[in-house]
């Protein structure tokens, strides 16, 4: 995966994930008028993804060892 910073206009930036395949994984939510910008939120979302949790759709945790049940 990887992130693309993307002009659109001569003063707009957005960014994209991108799978290894090239598939658009997800877009910026909102433009940048600077592309350092882009690239600061690209960081910050970065850094979240880091410490951000996998959960099923009742919100249960289902990455957390403890709680792990063997179907």
């Amino acid at each position: 995966m990887r992130f693309v910073v993307i002009p659109e206009s001569k003063n707009c930036w957005i960014w994209e994930l991108r799978s290894a395949q090239d598939f658009l994984v997800l877009r910026s939510p909102g433009s940048f008028t600077a592309k350092f910008q882009a690239v600061a939120q690209i960081e910050a979302l970065r850094r979240a993804i880091q410490v951000a949790g996998i959960y099923d759709l009742v919100g249960a945790r289902v990455d957390a060892p403890a709680d792990r049940v063997e179907s």
